[in-house]
């Protein structure tokens, strides 16, 4: 899985479930053998397409029974999708390369930008949000929990 999250997290770090973020591509299976192809690749993502800060925009209920409480996000000057949409694009299609398989439900043209209140934290609207990495999480097998695998961020690689 690839988010961004709104606190940067550190490689090797584990959790249970991912930090406050905005869901980039879903989680996708990529071989052990594919990670340094995939690595080159990302490292181009964020060469080639950088977020710039976003708005809490409205709140909505997404899941099929409405239970998950969501923040939309609004660029300040132009629509969210045109500012995100780039970045889900190239990452999604970059996960969808490895993994056909990949679950497309919310991505491509169905993508919404949002980040999900959780108990900890909930974006506010108006809240400005500044998205300064992409972060690609690998799920444990064997527990569940969610491992740090990589961080990209915007101002060390494009600095």
């Amino acid at each position: 899985m690839v988010v961004s999250t709104l606190d940067t997290c550190q490689v090797g770090q584990e959790f249970d479930s991912i930090p406050t973020h905005l869901t980039i591509a879903p989680w996708f299976n990529l071989p052990i053998e594919s990670w340094n192809a995939f690595n080159t690749e990302m490292d181009e993502v964020v060469l080639e397409h950088r977020f710039s800060p976003s708005r809490g925009g409205d709140a909505a209920e997404y899941g099929d029974d409405g239970s998950v409480k969501v923040r939309r996000l609004n660029h300040p000057d132009l629509f969210t999708i045109v500012q995100v949409f780039p970045v889900h694009a190239a990452v999604f299609e970059l996960a969808h390369h490895f993994d056909p398989d990949i679950d497309a439900a919310y991505s491509r043209l169905n993508y919404s930008p949002h980040v999900s209140d959780s108990s900890d934290r909930a974006i506010t609207e108006g809240e400005i949000v500044d998205l300064s990495n992409l972060t690609v999480f690998q799920k444990r097998a064997e527990t569940g929990r969610k491992l740090v695998k990589a961080v990209y961020l915007w101002d060390i690689i494009n600095g």
